[in-house]
């Protein structure tokens, strides 16, 4: 839904989302309303007091003042002088829609995240916290994946569906998925690409319960429900890439002969697809429910795969399409210096 304008008004306490350097479609409008009480929008719309600016330098300011994107949530309070669990409550919404915009797609941010929040009085927006927040580290040769009306449509339903599922968490409950998830944002923020291979494959495996002294036999057996079953090689290289990370190998260990820049754009190119097939695992799980009862614990997972193989395929829905991501690597921005040459 659009909107023609975002106002705070007295008595609102108000949290920001300012993310740097992300690839904003053309067409998104300036100002877009998501939900009664979350906007999008391209500027920053508040002036931070003097204060503020002492204290966060003329540098960090600039960067605030110049996002790329603005998310806002807010509400009405009678609590308006401290910051508490509504302001908290606040924070979290954005960053529910922070993960959703993550498991949308590729993320080309170029600069840390910053969260401000605070309250609404006398007519002034009184900014009361500023935290920093690591940003998402895109892989060379990735797409370019703008940030478009149906993506943050996407990435809105994405943090719903986070925060509901959160809301069935108890005890050790969903503890694969959960961990899962902390892989993916882990890999995300790291800049090394065998942290990223090996982190992504990890939240990939969340999913697959690997028996220990099978890992790899069940990896390649079970991922053909999230690839199709012509696709046994990509998976079997996926995780013996990963097991060489484990062993604290560097990504080309298996290299043959001197070094050479087609095969590590290859590897490159591996540690691109890893990103996605997790992503596609982690989002397709999030938006549908009705798998949601079969990863509760670890007995439901190993029970999931014993059902037959028409079922798991009804359940889980449209597998991972390799092709359409392979496609869009692109290799020529990657310089020798990339790939240790």
């Amino acid at each position: 839904m659009d909107k023609e304008k975002f106002e705070l008004i007295n008595g609102e306490k108000f949290a920001f989302l300012l993310i740097l350097g992300a690839h904003i479609d053309s067409n998104l409008p300036d100002l877009y309303q998501l939900k009664p009480d979350l906007w999008v929008m391209k500027k920053f719309p508040l002036d931070l007091e003097k204060s503020w600016k002492d204290w966060l330098g003329e540098f960090m300011i600039e960067d605030i003042q110049n996002a790329s994107l603005c998310i806002a949530s807010k509400c009405g309070s009678v609590n308006l002088e401290s910051i508490d669990k509504e302001n908290e409550k606040l924070k979290k919404q954005l960053r529910s829609i922070l993960i959703g915009i993550l498991l949308s797609g590729f993320c080309h941010f170029t600069n840390d995240h910053f969260v401000l929040t605070g309250s609404m009085i006398e007519d002034k927006a009184n900014v009361r916290s500023i935290n920093i927040e690591d940003h998402s580290i895109f892989q060379k040769g990735a797409p370019f994946e703008s940030i478009t009306v149906e993506r943050l449509n996407k990435s809105l339903k994405i943090a719903e569906a986070i925060e509901k599922f959160e809301a069935l968490r108890s005890g050790g409950d969903f503890k694969r998925i959960f961990r899962s998830l902390h892989v993916y944002h882990s890999a995300l923020v790291e800049m090394d690409l065998s942290e990223k291979l090996h982190q992504f494959v990890r939240s990939i495996e969340g999913f697959i319960f690997p028996e220990q002294g099978k890992a790899k036999k069940r990896f390649i057996s079970r991922t053909e429900l999230f690839l199709g079953n012509k696709l046994n090689d990509f998976s079997r290289e996926l995780f013996d890439l990963r097991s060489i990370i484990e062993h604290l190998h560097g990504p080309y260990f298996l290299e043959v002969g001197k070094p050479n820049r087609k095969y590590r754009l290859h590897v490159c190119q591996r540690g691109l697809e890893s990103e996605a097939l997790a992503r596609y695992c982690l989002s397709n799980f999030l938006l549908n429910e009705k798998l949601w009862s079969h990863f509760e614990n670890d007995r439901k997972i190993e029970l999931f795969w014993k059902l037959p193989e028409s079922t798991k395929r009804d359940l889980w829905g449209a597998p991972f399409d390799l092709k359409q991501v392979s496609s869009g690597f692109i290799m020529h921005v990657i310089d020798d210096s990339d790939l240790l040459l």
